[in-house]
């Protein structure tokens, strides 16, 4: 069964209602050669509208047998440009991609927690 584009909209619409930011890592190096990956927190790369949910990550790890640590699990519209390693923002916190799994309907994005370093 193909799911139609009004479909998708129509569920876009009723749960896609909160703004995850994408930011890009930047390398820094010191001038002793020491390397640090921090991220411009003033100024994402872009947003995004999805769905966050934090409880039940073991079920649905144990449900596509993702062997990842979760602790956040996004569902988005399938043109969403996230991908594995990308750092994404939301309630002031970071989390790092650890898998992107795309449905016919919508696109799951699995997350752990990032600190910054």
């Amino acid at each position: 069964m193909e799911v139609t584009d009004t479909f998708k909209n129509a569920i876009a619409d009723v749960f896609y209602d909160k703004t995850i930011s994408i930011f890009n890592e930047t390398e820094l190096k010191d001038a002793h050669g020491h390397t640090r990956i921090t991220i411009d927190t003033e100024s994402p790369d872009g947003s995004f509208l999805g769905n966050a949910q934090f409880r039940k990550l073991g079920l649905l790890k144990e449900e596509y047998g993702l062997k990842v640590d979760a602790d956040i699990a996004i569902t988005c519209a399938i043109d969403v440009e996230v991908s594995k390693n990308n750092v994404l923002g939301y309630l002031d916190s970071y989390y790092r991609v650890v898998e992107c799994i795309t449905f016919d309907s919508h696109k799951l994005i699995i997350g752990e927690e990032w600190v910054l370093p």
